[in-house]
């Protein structure tokens, strides 16, 4: 018998389920929020993947090819 309460729980009951609620809704702003703010602090460099030249060019760059490597992978590429 429920004696003209709100369920089993009570009202305390319904209170918890809106507080479990508001938690649940909380939680999943912060976590949008937070990937938001990440993405945002991420180097331009990591937005976006790179091309293939672009990736020569950085390989090059840093010395990891030579310039006849360079430009015979150029050539395969264009």
């Amino acid at each position: 018998m429920m004696n003209g309460m709100f369920g089993c729980g009570g009202w305390y009951g319904s209170l918890f389920s809106l507080i479990v609620l508001g938690l649940i809704v909380w939680f999943v702003i912060y976590l949008i929020g937070h990937n938001r703010d990440r993405h945002e602090r991420l180097p331009e460099s990591s937005r976006h993947s790179e091309t293939a030249i672009e990736i020569l060019k950085r390989r090059y760059a840093n010395g990891e090819i030579s310039k006849e490597e360079f430009e015979r992978m150029k050539k395969e590429i264009l």
